[in-house]
């Protein structure tokens, strides 16, 4: 079995990623990854908005996905979630854990027995987020996710041997 790398932007805090911390809690190296990464703008731009709490979470419980599966950013397949709560000065990824959009239980990560939860200074987060999003916005521009460009090839393949059908003789 081979994998395809993919590159996506991770959160640090105090020079650490958050992925390790996340692993380390776990035990072991998840897959995952942040739906930061040109691959998906307009999933980058939707996961951004929900950062800064300029949209509603993902998942009806008010939690927002962290990290989500690297081949398809569905939350079926499973998501590092937490709740994002905002203070003057911090923004804080509280009790985070695993969860997926087809179970309600989650899973939490625990850090010492303890769920948990990573804090960000306000400022310096939002000026990173905001960056990104401007710069995903931009990517976004003409951007066709490719599972739009697979069905509408597989579209005027299929309306292309109708017409051979019909242009058919005797027909």
């Amino acid at each position: 079995m081979t994998q395809t790398p993919v590159t996506y932007l991770d959160f640090t805090l105090g020079g650490e990623r958050v992925h390790d911390l996340v692993a380390c809690c776990l035990g072991y190296e998840s897959d995952d990854i942040s739906a930061l990464h040109d691959g998906w703008p307009d999933g980058a731009i939707e996961s951004i908005e929900r950062l800064l709490g300029l949209a509603d979470p993902d998942l009806p419980d008010g939690r927002t996905s962290i990290y989500v599966c690297p081949e398809c950013g569905d939350l079926g397949c499973g998501a590092v979630t937490a709740r994002v709560r905002f203070t003057e000065t911090t923004v804080e990824w509280r009790d985070l854990g695993f969860q997926d959009e087809n179970f309600p239980e989650i899973t939490p990560i625990l850090d010492g027995g303890a769920p948990l939860s990573v804090r960000f200074d306000r400022a310096s987060y939002e000026e990173h987020l905001e960056r990104e999003l401007e710069r995903f916005r931009e990517l976004a521009v003409g951007w066709v996710h490719p599972r739009t460009v697979a069905a509408r090839r597989r579209r005027r393949e299929r309306l292309a041997r109708w017409r051979a059908a019909l242009r058919r003789p005797g027909r």
